[in-house]
């Protein structure tokens, strides 16, 4: 499976518009955790470290997806990739043969 986007790039070289950008990814990766790390940093530790950082956005224009998951292939191939793919027992694997099994054959 495969995500092809296609945009833009934009640098992000205004300090606030970086540091809010940070800011905005922090909160949304690290809420997962028990206990997340914080954006608290002393002013001029943030305002150094912000000169090494290169900020950039891509607004997206264009969206391919692509599904490839074994369709091509014979049914006992099939059978034992997904076989293969419970038996590792972690989600992304999980979700994969799950996939694999729905997707229509070719």
């Amino acid at each position: 499976m495969a995500v092809h986007a296609y945009g833009s790039p934009r640098l992000i070289e205004e300090d606030g518009e970086l540091e809010a950008l940070l800011r905005r990814m922090v909160g949304e990766f690290e809420s997962g955790f028990e206990q997340p790390w914080r954006f608290d940093l002393p002013e001029a530790y943030t305002a150094g470290m912000l000169r090494g950082i290169v900020g950039f956005e891509i607004p997206i224009r264009r969206l391919e997806g692509k599904l490839k998951l074994g369709q091509n292939r014979a049914g006992a191939d099939l059978a034992s990739a997904v076989a293969g793919l419970r038996a590792v027992g972690d989600s992304a694997s999980q979700a994969v043969a799950a996939l694999m099994e729905a997707a229509p054959l070719r």
